[in-house]
């Protein structure tokens, strides 16, 4: 299956000095590979306590998604796993390309000595069943327990979440943040050490990797009624029925199609069947129909059809993240430096065509990008295909 951020990926393995020292890390997005990158997130300090039999519970809103470690996390060590309090650290999110898939991508990122971290793609959007989009899949701590230098921990709600409930004690305020998903917001927190590890409510019971007998904090989104709101640990991701193809293999015929110039040699992709509607997803929400690597002059440019996930036929959301280009009307860019002592990792402009975005990501510049979404051309949406119903 194509991965247009493999470029991403190989960019960043470099980066990562300590992964054979860390606790296992597992993503419930394996149908879409995840990326190891090089990272982490901060937030504020798990302070409740106990006095005199009376638990006392820890209001606080949620940490941003640039910042830094929280000081109670003491030096870092190259030997170890562990934080470094006064690190700095940032969450970057950004729509997935592949064909087919509704969903984001996300890696969180020290830039402190050591340049570690992790990410992946294909995390889905918040929905009814599931309030939570938790793009960095979980940690498993041995035991259960959180070791020395404490943990960052990370994920976004849909909209009907108004709190959540991590264990008995802390109780959090999502916050709003530029370049997230339109009504998404941010839940980022820090956990000391000997706390125990979470218990992600968007991984099944059978996938939680914790040791017999091993206790985890419970992670409950709460509404603004100020009840829990229920989830469905059995909800399959959505995906659009979609073919992967490859030279000498010709594309398919599907439902999204792009007109390209004759010096772009297309030699593989992924192509949407047809399109439907996500009838349940929470807050604004992408998916991709069509995804294109093209070989320009020398150099791989991906391309990518996004549509409006609720509804295909309606204007799509504003592509999160992206700003509009200085005297290019119609155009937005995006470009990230991941902060890995290295160049910037995160790279796509795109521009408006019809019900959908033209979304173009590699290459070898915002030069190079303009001139593609510029000569790219939708040939074929074609909603007469539209189901009412995702299945």
């Amino acid at each position: 299956m194509i991965d247009p951020f493999d470029d991403l990926r190989d960019h960043l393995v470099h980066a990562i000095t300590r992964l054979e020292k860390r606790p296992a890390r597992t993503s419930l997005w394996a149908r879409t590979r995840s990326h190891p990158l090089a990272a982490t997130v901060a937030a504020f300090v798990f302070a409740a306590t106990a006095t005199a039999g009376v638990i006392s519970v820890t209001s606080e809103h949620s940490a941003r998604l640039v910042g830094q470690v929280p000081q109670e996390a003491g030096p870092g060590s190259p030997h170890a796993w562990g934080l470094e309090g006064g690190e700095h650290y940032r969450i970057t999110v950004w729509p997935v390309l592949q064909g087919g898939v509704s969903g984001v991508c996300a890696m969180i990122v020290f830039e402190g000595p050591h340049g570690e971290g992790y990410g992946g793609c294909g995390a889905p959007y918040p929905t009814t069943a599931m309030p939570y989009l938790a793009p960095g899949g979980r940690t498993v701590y041995p035991n259960g327990i959180i070791p020395r230098g404490g943990a960052l921990e990370y994920f976004l709600t849909g909209p009907r979440v108004a709190s959540v409930r991590i264990g008995t004690r802390l109780v959090i305020t999502p916050r709003r943040e530029a370049g997230l998903p339109a009504g998404d917001r941010a839940v980022v927190f820090y956990l000391p050490a000997g706390s125990p590890q979470i218990d992600p409510p968007w991984f099944p019971a059978e996938q939680h990797g914790l040791t017999r007998g091993a206790k985890a904090l419970s992670v409950v989104a709460v509404g603004r009624d100020g009840a829990a709101i229920p989830v469905d640990q059995g909800i399959q991701s959505f995906r659009l029925p979609a073919r992967y193809w490859e030279r000498p293999e010709k594309p398919p015929s599907g439902a999204c199609a792009l007109a390209a110039p004759s010096s772009y040699r297309a030699f593989r992709g992924t192509t949407a069947v047809r399109l439907e509607p996500e009838t349940d997803v929470e807050g604004a929400a992408l998916t991709s129909c069509l995804s294109v690597d093209y070989k320009v002059a020398g150099t791989t440019l991906t391309a990518a059809v996004l549509v409006n996930a609720k509804s295909p036929t309606s204007a799509p959301p504003a592509l999160f993240g992206a700003s509009p280009v200085a005297g290019q009307p119609g155009l937005v860019n995006r470009e990230e430096d991941t902060g890995l002592h290295s160049s910037t990792m995160i790279a796509f402009t795109a521009r408006r065509d019809g019900p959908a975005w033209i979304v173009v990501e590699g290459g070898r510049g915002l030069a190079q990008r303009i001139q593609a979404v510029r000569a790219l051309q939708i040939a074929r949406i074609d909603v007469s295909a539209v189901r009412g119903s995702s299945g």
